[in-house]
């Protein structure tokens, strides 16, 4: 049913997106903070990590539509409890990157960039050496996955300024 609803909303815009717009190409690099919060719903786990980032994007718009390259570095602390113990402070890190497209639709004042792509992110936790107050040993965690990422943006200028939304409709992982 997810898919349907995804081609109907690619099927509309495409109508909109039907006038011939001028090539642009964007860089950008930026740094954001973010939390991430971790709960296993019939365990008794609740992971909490909080990172500082590096980003990086290219995109490529040309008559109505749009290709990207999207990645992110992120490294941070995980705070972890369980029926294990508790253990603060555990070095992390996640890399993300991704291959979007999408449509480049004119709307209101500024532009709509509905899309879908292929996302590969990696994460990895260093609890190796360490104990829980409880005494039990952590250890190295890696975790690969794939994922396709559906959502859109919205960007509009002002003056010398270029505002930007993002939303993630759907990320289903692999």
């Amino acid at each position: 049913m997810q898919r349907l609803c995804v081609l109907c909303l690619a099927g509309v815009f495409s109508g909109l997106a039907a006038g011939g717009a001028l090539a642009d190409n964007r860089f950008t690099v930026g740094v954001e903070g973010l939390h991430d919060r971790y709960q296993e719903p019939n365990a008794t786990v609740d992971i909490s990590t909080y990172y500082g980032s590096v980003t990086g994007s290219y995109e490529h718009t040309a008559n109505g539509y749009f290709s990207a390259l999207d990645a992110r570095y992120s490294q941070g602390n995980e705070y972890y409890k369980s029926d294990s113990g508790t253990l603060n402070g555990e070095p992390s890190l996640e890399t993300d990157i991704r291959v979007r497209t999408g449509l480049d639709v004119k709307m209101w004042h500024g532009h709509l960039m509905p899309y879908i792509g292929l996302g590969w992110r990696y994460y990895f936790d260093q609890g190796k050496g360490r104990q829980t107050n409880l005494g039990n040993l952590a250890y190295d965690r890696h975790i690969s996955q794939f994922y396709i990422p559906i959502g859109g943006t919205y960007r509009f200028s002002q003056g010398d300024w270029n505002f930007a939304g993002v939303m993630l409709l759907l990320g289903a992982a692999a």
